[in-house]
């Protein structure tokens, strides 16, 4: 019951804050210029080490659920890019019997780099991009530079993944 009560008042102070910024003529909140530099920064990194599907395999690709909603939520689009890269890893974890009964991304992570499925430098990327998606959801207002991240290097980023459980399978 605690555990409700705690989430109701936590969904309620989003609503709250999420109406009253729609509505005010507040700017976005200062993180928001660093961490699109980090968003950059991190996409380099991945493109480096191979993370990311090229241009041309993503474009062949299907419309993904986050591309949906980005244009008219990019929070939400944000949070359905992390919530796609969890799934992508559950299921990679999956395919390679690992038991990973409520594990988180950082332990998915760590597991599936033991098992020498992740390198240390794609392990690395993957939590920061994660870590830096967690950050821009719990903004109240995500600028239009950080959802069209999302929308090219998380589709990339998704193509890539999906690419390696069905080289698994």
């Amino acid at each position: 019951m605690e555990y409700l009560l705690l989430l109701a008042g936590a969904v309620i102070s989003w609503i709250i804050a999420h109406f009253y910024y729609k509505r005010s003529s507040a700017k976005a909140p200062e993180w928001v210029k660093p961490l699109l530099a980090q968003f950059k920064q991190t996409t380099k990194r991945a493109e480096n080490i191979g993370l990311l599907a090229t241009e041309a395999q993503s474009a062949q690709a299907p419309e993904f659920s986050f591309e949906l909603v980005a244009e008219e939520d990019p929070a939400l689009a944000l949070a359905g890019l992390r919530i796609a890269i969890k799934k992508r890893l559950v299921h990679l974890a999956r395919l390679n019997n690992l038991e990973i009964s409520r594990a988180g991304v950082g332990r998915l992570l760590h597991m599936l780099g033991e098992r020498g499925l992740l390198t240390d430098e794609e392990r690395s990327v993957l939590a920061d991009m994660v870590g830096l998606l967690n950050s821009a959801v719990h903004g109240v207002e995500v600028d239009p530079h950080v959802a069209d991240w999302a929308l090219n290097t998380g589709r990339r980023l998704l193509v890539a993944l999906d690419r390696r459980t069905e080289r698994k399978r």
